[in-house]
Formats: C-alpha cells, sequence, structure tokens
C-alpha cells in the first residue's frame, strides 16, 4: 500500500467516525419519557431543552399510546398559555393537535365540540338512493384543550367526576413566554386554578407536565 492509499484510507476512516458520532448524538436529542414516567411517586414532569428536541411530542406520543390503549381510565388535559394558542389547536377539527406521523401510525382521525378534541372512525354505507357515504362513528373524547390566561371562564365548569378513578395526564405546554410577548397574566397562578378546576383536590394518578424552551431560545 502506497502512501497516497494510506492516507485516502485513514481519511475515509475519520468519515466514518465523525458520521458514526453524529448520528449518535442526532439521536441522543430527542426525548422519551417512558423512563422518567416510571418513578410513578412523582406528580410534577417538567421538560426543559431546545426547539425541536421532541418535547411536546414525546409527551402527545404517550399520551396517545395510553388513551388508546385504555380509553376509559386515562384523561388528558392539554393546556396552553392564552385562548389564541388553544384557538389554534382547535381549529379545523384539532387537524394540529396530534402530530401528523402520530395519527397515520395510529389511525387517529380527529374532531372538536367546544374544547374537546374527539376521536372517530369511518365508516361507510349505502344510503337509500344507491350511494356511498361516509359517516363517523365511535365517537370519544380524546382530551381536553384549555387556556391558562381564561381560566376564570371555567370555574365552576363540570369537569371533575368523583367517582373517576383511573389517571390523568395534565401538560401545560410553551409553559414560557416569549421575549416580546406581553406579561398581562402570572402564569403560575392561572395554572394553578386550572388544575384546580379539572383535578379539585386529586393527588392519587396524576402526572403533571411542563414544557418549556431553554431560555436563550424561548
Amino acid at each position: 500500500m502506497n502512501k497516497t492509499q494510506a492516507l485516502k484510507n485513514i481519511k475515509d476512516c475519520k468519515k466514518q467516525m465523525a458520521a458514526a458520532r453524529k448520528e449518535k448524538t442526532y439521536k441522543g436529542e430527542w426525548y422519551t419519557i417512558n423512563s422518567l414516567f416510571g418513578n410513578e411517586w412523582a406528580r410534577w414532569f417538567i421538560l426543559l431543552g431546545g426547539r425541536e428536541a421532541g418535547k411536546s411530542y414525546a409527551a402527545m406520543r404517550w399520551a396517545v399510546i395510553n388513551k388508546l390503549r385504555r380509553p376509559d381510565t386515562f384523561k388528558l388535559y392539554w393546556f396552553r398559555l392564552t385562548d389564541a394558542s388553544q384557538k389554534k389547536l382547535l381549529a379545523g377539527g384539532g387537524a394540529d393537535f396530534i402530530d401528523p406521523d402520530l395519527q397515520k401510525k395510529f389511525g387517529v382521525k380527529t374532531l372538536t365540540k367546544g374544547n374537546k378534541i374527539c376521536t372517530y372512525k369511518e365508516t361507510t354505507r349505502i344510503n337509500k338512493n344507491g350511494r356511498e357515504v361516509t359517516e363517523k362513528t365511535d365517537i370519544k373524547e380524546f382530551a381536553r384543550v384549555m387556556s391558562c390566561s381564561t381560566f376564570y371562564n371555567d370555574k365552576g365548569v363540570g369537569y371533575f367526576d368523583a367517582s373517576y378513578e383511573g389517571e390523568y395526564l395534565c401538560v401545560l405546554d410553551e409553559m414560557n413566554r416569549e421575549g416580546c410577548e406581553a406579561n398581562r397574566f402570572d402564569i403560575v397562578y392561572a395554572f394553578c386554578n386550572q388544575l384546580e378546576n379539572v383535578l379539585r383536590s386529586t393527588k392519587n394518578k396524576v402526572r403533571i407536565v411542563c414544557i418549556g424552551n431553554t431560555l436563550d431560545e424561548a
């Protein structure tokens, strides 16, 4: 082997090593919360990191899997800071609430009823005119999307079911304001009031997840 070939082999080897390190680092950037939620003694979970690290995605994926697995013993409440953000998630039948790839993977279709995101299945039948029509069936509540800034509008609403013995997942997504966003209300006070609206004094089988961006990227 001549010197030129040896140098080429070394260069190729370095490229392969760099690619392997990059792939390992890239995979490690994405959040997974399975082990985090394995701490059953904990009630509060805080996910902080840069944008596009998969924080909200990880929480949503965990919620989708559990809601589909046990629809009657798992409740999901998804909070955003403002009513404007809430309305965006509810727009278009909640089409942008669940990530598109999760919708495809788990066969989830959504519609909205007030602040509720519901899942449904589609069935087809032939009507009396001989035409094939598609109907929405098996409509089930998937989540409630709520705003912290207007918590006072939810006081006295019958969200809490005293007979319910299942699990709660409460997610506050985008919990920190943008640098240019006006400070019109106390986030902690508003969020605590919303939790009281949906949980009352419940402490068992509750997971509260706060998701935010690191300060330099907020």
